[in-house]
């Protein structure tokens, strides 16, 4: 059985205290579950010299948005592991001019495959899927493999 969540304001102590770069850039939970989770972050610290978000600010928030989805589940499973990122493909649909989210859903048949594979290896994958928006429109697309070998 699956304890419960942890909630947003320890979710974002960790952050912020394991992954400095996520305090910087202002990053918050709106909305999390053990299925889905929405980062948000402020458009001021994260502005480039266009007047519009940084790539690497949506690309960090948005593979903080799996990273974190990932790490979420594997503390309610009260399982351990080194969580990484394998492989990443970000693509980039609009310019942002404003605060924006990154919103992971965990498809759950995925979760129990890389629950098998993590118990009989101490090592599994699973491909997540981030959409960023601002003003409630999709303006990037991040898609990646994220690997957990146990402790």
């Amino acid at each position: 059985m699956r304890s419960s969540t942890m909630d947003k304001a320890a979710i974002v102590d960790y952050l912020h205290t394991h992954i400095p770069i996520s305090q910087a850039m202002g990053v918050e939970v709106l909305e999390q579950s053990e299925t889905a989770i929405t980062l948000s972050a402020p458009f001021p610290p994260n502005i480039n010299h266009q007047g519009t978000v940084f790539g690497g600010s949506i690309a960090s928030v948005a593979t903080l948005a799996a990273w974190t989805m990932i790490y979420v589940r594997l503390k309610a499973e009260k399982l351990e592991g080194d969580l990484v990122v394998q492989r990443s493909n970000l693509e980039y649909l609009l310019p942002m001019r404003d605060a924006f989210t990154a919103r992971c859903e965990l498809d759950e048949q995925a979760w129990q495959r890389f629950l098998g594979m993590f118990r009989r290896r101490h090592k599994g994958r699973l491909h997540m899927l981030s959409e960023v928006h601002c003003a409630q429109v999709l303006t990037c697309r991040l898609e990646g493999d994220f690997v957990v070998t146990a402790a």
